[in-house]
């Protein structure tokens, strides 16, 4: 085994859907690795399978077929309850539309990861402080997400996927429903936050701002991998 093995290991990963009876190959044999802390864009026409890899990646989905590891554990051979406890503990999801609680305030809404993990009530209410401080929101602390703007919102869900100190955070066209200026800022954070805190991302998107970030850049077509450099 290398001295430094990748966070992410993926070997001839597919995945099928069947549409009526029809079979829908969204990803095919595809075959990367993520090294720790890197900063990974998947990115590709619409249909191309970004967003079907990413959620396989991110354990959201299982693949039909092929192998995949993460920090060491062999995904692909957990059962359903085992692979949520992983998502858990290891990964930290953004998602275009945010998918906030709307009934909770921006805190608590950072703290819920830590209250599915068990973390201490007075612990987690502080830690998800020091979270919003570190994304920029100390004064919005108590605002539901209907009294926030997209960005605001945006910045919420960063805070609650870092909140675990996740190995990786998969993030989906984070910058989708944001104005240019805005998604901008959104980079700027994120790549703030990988720096101090080391954890990896793999950012799905069609927005040529965000691939030319990217440290490593995955590309897709048809479902098939194009260029991984």
């Amino acid at each position: 085994m290398p001295e430094n093995p990748p966070l992410v290991e993926a070997e001839k990963i597919s995945k099928n859907y069947l549409l009526g009876k029809t079979v829908v190959a969204a990803v095919k044999e595809v075959s990367l690795s993520v090294a720790r802390g890197a900063f990974t864009v998947i990115s590709g026409p619409s249909g191309s399978g970004k967003s079907t890899l990413l959620h396989v990646l991110g354990c959201l989905d299982k693949a039909t077929s092929g192998m995949l590891r993460i920090a060491g554990e062999n995904v692909s051979a957990l059962g359903d309850h085992e692979l949520s406890l992983f998502r858990a503990r290891k990964l930290g999801f953004i998602f275009q539309s945010f998918n906030l609680i709307p009934v909770l305030t921006a805190l608590e809404n950072v703290e819920y990861p830590m209250r599915i993990n068990k973390v201490p009530h007075k612990e987690s209410k502080e830690r998800a402080r020091e979270m919003l401080e570190s994304v920029g929101l100390s004064e919005y602390i108590h605002h539901r997400p209907t009294e926030m703007s997209g960005g605001q919102c945006q910045r919420v869900a960063i805070g609650r996927a870092l909140i675990m100190k996740p190995d990786l955070v998969l993030a989906d066209e984070p910058t989708a429903n944001l104005d240019s200026a805005t998604g901008e800022l959104i980079m700027e954070l994120m790549h703030e936050l990988k720096r101090k805190m080391g954890t990896a991302f793999v950012i799905s998107t069609h927005d040529p701002m965000v691939a030319a970030q990217a440290e490593q850049r995955i590309m897709m077509r048809d479902g098939k991998l194009q260029a991984n450099a």
